[in-house]
């Protein structure tokens, strides 16, 4: 498995040892720490990158199934040069490895309802059968998703086995510094606005049941992508929830569409001299206005993922957080 220290690859790699799986996890920097308590020791663990052919072909010998991961998540304009090489570059090197070191290894693929785009004009739902259109406005994220897609879709035509998983925003324990997780930290943090507009939401214990599904999964549910989204919630309501199980007060006031395009703006220039991540950019700010409904339907037809209501997910989410030091003390 790649990305071994991101939120689903912790939960992923936890559920495996579980199951008495032996795994092989690459990993950058740190060795995380894994939930339920999961002794590292029980993974062997390969420290490389994506980037970096020759590990791949080193880290697929000898597997049965490659779940890949790995991937940047960011909305900042100066991560742009890194999405293209991280997301489409570092997808398009595991297809090669599977293709010349491992090509009867089964290949799953962790992408994003960003690579699906915005539902066509005139709808409001995004399903499995939605098509790109690049016409549309995207975000260099959605874009590098879509392309990194498109070497899959190129392995499974030159014979791998494998399928992709689309969810929606993942949340789960995890590093509040990093990706989906960084909406508890806002919330622990007492700002006071919330976006306009839902956000679709899907909990990181359901992607990781639909990936042990596909890895074990007949031929027949293969060569497919599957949504994987539980629902959605008003922003003011996720923040409430995740606020108030924090111990924290949650934001009040629905950020004006005029103010957004101000804080934006502002915060480009603040990254700029600080260094730091935005807080806010301009695909951000414009995201959270759409109106999209994402349609897991399939993946509990046909995988048996069973959903949990959002608000449960949210809450569950955030009382782990709070256990483990954000928010208020318990």
């Amino acid at each position: 498995m790649t990305g071994g220290s991101g939120l689903v690859g912790q939960w992923l790699l936890a559920a495996l040892v579980r199951d008495g799986a032996r795994v092989r996890a690459s990993y950058r920097g740190a060795l995380p720490a894994l939930p339920d308590g999961t002794p590292a020791n029980a993974i062997e663990w390969l420290e490389g990158d994506v980037l970096d052919s020759l590990f791949l072909q080193r880290a697929v010998t000898d597997v049965d199934v490659v779940i890949h991961t790995a991937a940047l998540v960011s909305f900042a304009p100066r991560d742009a040069p890194r999405l293209w090489q991280t997301n489409v570059e570092g997808t398009a090197n595991v297809v090669n490895a599977l293709l010349t070191h491992a090509p009867t290894a089964r290949l799953l693929h962790l992408s994003s309802v960003a690579a699906l785009g915005p539902p066509a004009p005139g709808t409001t739902t995004v399903d499995e059968t939605t098509q790109w259109d690049p016409a549309a406005d995207h975000s260099t994220y959605a874009e590098s998703k879509f392309t990194a897609e498109l070497e899959v879709w190129r392995g499974l035509n030159e014979g791998l086995l494998g399928a992709i998983v689309n969810p929606s925003i993942i949340i789960g324990p995890g590093d509040p510094t990093r990706s989906s997780t960084q909406l508890f930290r806002y919330a622990a943090e007492q700002h006071r606005y919330y976006p306009p507009g839902r956000v679709n939401l899907v909990d990181v214990r359901e992607v990781v049941f639909a990936l042990l599904a596909l890895a074990t999964a007949p031929a027949a549910q293969l060569g497919a992508r599957y949504v994987l989204s539980a629902g959605t919630l008003p922003y003011a309501e996720f923040f409430e929830l995740a606020a108030t199980a924090l111990g924290r007060r949650p934001p009040r006031t629905a950020l004006p569409t005029a103010l957004a395009e101000i804080l934006w703006r502002a915060e480009a220039v603040r990254a700029r001299l600080t260094g730091a991540a935005p807080l806010l950019t301009r695909e951000t700010a414009r995201i959270a206005r759409r109106t999209a409904i994402f349609d897991g339907g399939r993946a509990a037809r046909t995988l048996g993922v069973t959903y949990r209501p959002p608000a449960e997910s949210v809450t569950w989410c955030a009382r782990e957080l709070r256990r483990h030091g954000l928010g208020a003390a318990s």
